[in-house]
């Protein structure tokens, strides 16, 4: 009891302290009390400056440490980490233990923990307090869907699925002004309508909007619109890995699987069987299937389709996430893809596993 009366009146001391500097409009300051660190342990703040990765590194005295710096006009991701000292076996806390946060202009961000970083609860910053309630239900949906999926229960998978994506809605409508819900956006964009992208939408604020990531956002929703159910499927040119120039278009007189995925991509590699699958069930049934690479290192792309026996045409312009043809749909996530008809016209979006067999099925029986 004498130890956490101790810890709580640091706690207070420290962040009165701070709150007496005056913080520039241009700067963030974060101040940390952490229980039971050695003096002299080493705290480090990791973030991206300029496109490149920045680290500073101050000093644990009195189980207190502080950042402050000048930093753009948007939000930016960091992650707090403090070296730990490991004195006995007892000691409670991780050797490299850290906790992730926002940065934002004119924010004064306080993390208050009895025993270590990663448990550190912010008693400043609206910001981070959504951000710690939104990363706590994704870290559940996670590990509950690992525990499912060490299972094979198929159905438990796809019922948490739905639920993550209700409780991101859920979030934005809850939490509209929120740089936050922008991420929760990213997450919904592929599973609901054009309408339900338009409403959420709407409700963002205009700062919010007018972010890199909100106008990516508008981007996207604009990219769905083109490649909706029943539209015609926007045309591109692409090169194949021998540089042959290859179009959508010249696809045409064949049902056609866009698909769009990645060497890197996990998910993707994972997904791979079941396109080679329903190609080969398929080929001879006027189908036939168009990747479309994310790569951006023709020899990591070149492997991955020799690994994975991919034997339809494969093409990129191995720009990663600039590709044009991912720009073009809209892609916000891999794997994905489109069922587009003879005609031209996407029939299907995003079908997955025993779903593109069915779809192929019920087409070409």
């Amino acid at each position: 009891m004498r130890n956490l009366l101790f810890f709580v009146v640091t706690a207070f001391i420290f962040v009165g302290c701070s709150q007496t500097k005056k913080l520039n409009e241009n700067e963030y300051r974060i101040s940390v009390t952490v229980a039971g660190v050695k003096d002299g342990t080493e705290a480090y703040l990791a973030r991206i400056d300029n496109k490149e990765w920045r680290v500073d590194t101050t000093l644990v005295i009195n189980n207190w440490f502080e950042f402050s710096d000048s930093i753009g006009s948007e939000p930016s991701m960091a992650y707090l980490k403090i070296n730990h000292e490991v004195d006995s076996v007892d000691y409670s806390t991780d050797l490299q233990d850290g906790l992730s946060v926002f940065l934002k202009r004119g924010e004064f961000v306080v993390i208050v923990s009895k025993d270590s970083l990663k448990n550190g609860v912010f008693k400043r910053s609206q910001l981070n307090k959504d951000f710690a309630e939104w990363g706590k239900a994704e870290r559940d949906f996670d590990e509950k869907t690992y525990l499912a999926q060490e299972n094979d229960d198929n159905v438990i998978i796809d019922s948490l699925y739905k639920e993550r994506v209700a409780y991101h809605i859920s979030f934005i409508e809850s939490h509209p002004a929120s740089y936050v819900s922008l991420y929760s956006f990213h997450i919904v964009l592929n599973d609901v309508s054009n309408e339900k992208s338009d409403s959420l939408l709407s409700l963002l604020t205009p700062e919010l909007k007018e972010t890199k990531i909100g106008q990516n956002i508008v981007n996207i929703i604009e990219g769905k619109k083109r490649t909706a159910i029943g539209a015609t499927a926007p045309d591109f040119t692409l090169n194949t890995p021998d540089e042959k120039q290859v179009k959508l278009s010249d696809f045409r007189g064949k049902y056609l699987l866009l698909d769009f995925w990645a060497s890197w991509c996990g998910p993707c590699r994972k997904e791979n069987p079941h396109v080679v699958k329903a190609y080969n069930l398929f080929k001879d049934k006027n189908f036939t299937v168009l990747g479309v690479s994310l790569d951006s290192e023709k020899e990591r792309w070149e492997k991955a389709i020799a690994d994975d026996k991919l034997e339809w045409t494969n093409v990129s312009d191995l720009k990663a996430w600039n590709n044009v043809a991912s720009s073009l749909y809209g892609i916000e996530s891999i794997p994905s893809n489109f069922l587009i008809s003879p005609e031209g016209k996407i029939v299907a979006r995003n079908l997955r596993g025993d779903n593109l067999l069915k779809k192929l099925e019920e087409i070409l029986k």
